[in-house]
């Protein structure tokens, strides 16, 4: 009797070990990436209504230019250089603002015409700094601010204003 006791009680501590490792391994990191997921999802919508709202400055015939010379903002730099930092280089592009710079810790060479730095590496003297990742503006702010003398701007604050 004691022998099919123990043998049911080894059964069940292995059930819940297995159900235990299980949740550990399996469940988890779904959480974890669910997690992720989300993050990554508000990020984008963050984005989309971001270049929603840039669609309706243009569509009402203004250009982001506009913000920069109304606040003496002559040279800048770019922070950010994917997709809405290249449209920002474009859409400076023949106006009277020069962008002086890029700056992306995944800094390649060039955007058009513009030599890309990593923050490490960044020196330029400018105006302003546009940070073009919304999502991470104030983690950018405690980056930059010890290597600029100047505003750190968010181009979803630009993008407002022009509105």
């Amino acid at each position: 009797m004691k022998k099919n006791l123990l043998g049911i009680l080894g059964i069940i501590v292995g059930l819940v070990g297995g159900v235990m490792i299980s949740i550990k391994v399996v469940v988890k990191p779904t959480i974890d990436e669910l997690k992720k997921a989300r993050e990554l999802a508000s990020k984008h919508m963050d984005l989309y209504m971001l270049m929603n709202d840039w669609v309706y400055v243009k569509q009402h015939g203004k250009n982001l230019a506009d913000f920069f010379e109304r606040n003496s903002y002559k040279k800048i730099a770019i922070y950010g250089m994917n997709y809405v930092g290249k449209t920002l280089v474009q859409e400076l592009e023949g106006t009277g603002i020069d962008v002086v710079a890029g700056i992306d810790k995944a800094a390649s060479d060039m955007v058009g015409n513009v030599k890309v730095y990593t923050p490490d590496n960044f020196s330029a003297e400018v105006d302003a700094v546009v940070v073009t990742p919304i999502t991470y503006f104030d983690d950018i702010v405690d980056l930059m601010e010890t290597k600029v003398n100047c505003p750190i701007l968010s181009i979803e604050d630009v993008i407002f204003e022009m509105k």
